[in-house]
């Protein structure tokens, strides 16, 4: 799980499954899931309408490779 806690992004160990159509990748955990877009060098986190979230913080939703 991948997400934001303040200002400092947070990664925590769970297990799940994923599974790639295109360019969506999906991480499943029971009945939860995450979209992200694989971009080249990045990971876009996406609604549950597998959607570009939107607004001031976007840009937060985006991660980098390194």
């Amino acid at each position: 799980l991948i997400g934001l806690v303040g200002s400092e992004m947070c990664i925590r160990d769970r297990y799940g499954t994923y599974s790639v159509e295109g360019n969506i990748m999906t991480l499943i955990n029971g009945e939860d899931k995450q979209y992200y877009k694989v971009g080249e060098n990045t990971l876009t986190a996406l609604n549950q309408d597998k959607q570009a979230i939107t607004g001031e913080l976007a840009d937060h939703y985006i991660l980098h490779k390194k």
